[in-house]
């Protein structure tokens, strides 16, 4: 009993899409690229109940795929979701933030569905977050993004801080804006302060 208790513990808790009914009133939408996107989606749907869909590209899609298309300011191609978006009151994204703004196959879901719902942004990673909440404006004009959640270093964190972060998220757009650009100004002085010093060690003197 304790070993068919502990399979159901490890069991996956993400849906395959034929099994989604599009009856529910939230849907997590996530792209992984390294494995911590997916576990952020995996405890928000544990914490939340609510169905998820996985973004894959159609193609096998590697490091040197995403700088090449970077460069190139090209968007991979994704597999289609096989459900009704709109069924959806609410679609909550979560994504690895890539050089200041969504990654590349996250783009390019913004790109094909305008979405009309309620949108939620979960993003992931150690990039600064710059303009990230302007390009996703401009991605989905018509979309109503009531929350915006940043997670770093989520491979430094158990599932049970990422839930912690998770269940008390809670950042308006707009005041998101704000912080990130007050916490990015920060980071470049530092940034400019370590170089400094680092030179002014590096000088030689002389009597």
């Amino acid at each position: 009993r304790r070993s068919l208790l502990a399979a159901l513990a490890s069991f996956s808790f993400f849906i395959p899409t034929t099994a989604l009914s599009a009856k529910g009133r939230e849907l997590a939408i996530f792209y992984s690229f390294s494995g911590n996107s997916k576990r952020v989606a995996e405890v928000f749907q544990k914490l939340e109940h609510c169905d998820v869909l996985e973004i894959k590209t159609l193609e096998p899609y590697n490091a040197y795929n995403a700088r090449e298309d970077r460069k190139k300011k090209k968007l991979p191609l994704i597999s289609p979701l096989d459900i009704d978006l709109d069924s959806f009151q609410k679609i909550v994204l979560i994504f690895p933030v890539w050089g200041y703004t969504p990654s590349l196959p996250m783009q390019s879901f913004m790109r094909e569905h305008s979405l009309n719902n309620e949108v939620e942004i979960i993003s992931v990673g150690v990039a600064r977050l710059g303009g990230m909440y302007e390009d996703i404006h401009k991605l989905l004009p018509q979309a109503k993004i009531t929350r915006f959640t940043h997670i770093s270093r989520a491979s430094d964190l158990t599932d049970k801080e990422l839930e912690t972060m998770l269940r008390y998220r809670s950042l308006p757009p707009s005041m998101h804006a704000k912080l990130t650009k007050g916490l990015d100004e920060f980071s470049h002085a530092r940034e400019r302060c370590s170089h400094r010093c680092e030179r002014l060690k590096n000088l030689s003197f002389t009597d």
